[in-house]
């Protein structure tokens, strides 16, 4: 599966890819994700909570490419390979 995230993703956000990833989820297996930052300019900690959640469902995780230097960062002190 592949996504692309732009703008923000906090509180206010992170519910509808939470919608998006369960509606994906439930009509097929999803073994993993890859996820472009091209567009993502800031994350908070329910967005991070979000992808946490979501890579634990993930046999293979998930992959991002395309971040800024501030959102890899951000990814990489909670544990994610950017």
């Amino acid at each position: 599966m592949q996504l692309c995230l732009g703008g923000r993703l906090d509180s206010i956000s992170a519910p509808e890819l939470l919608m998006a990833w369960e509606t994906e989820k439930t009509a097929r297996a999803i073994e993993g994700i890859r996820i472009d930052c091209s567009g993502l300019e800031y994350i908070s900690s329910a967005g991070l909570r979000l992808l946490q959640e979501i890579q634990a469902r993930c046999t293979q995780g998930i992959m991002f490419s395309n971040a800024s230097h501030a959102v890899e960062r951000i990814l990489k002190q909670n544990g994610f390979m950017v």
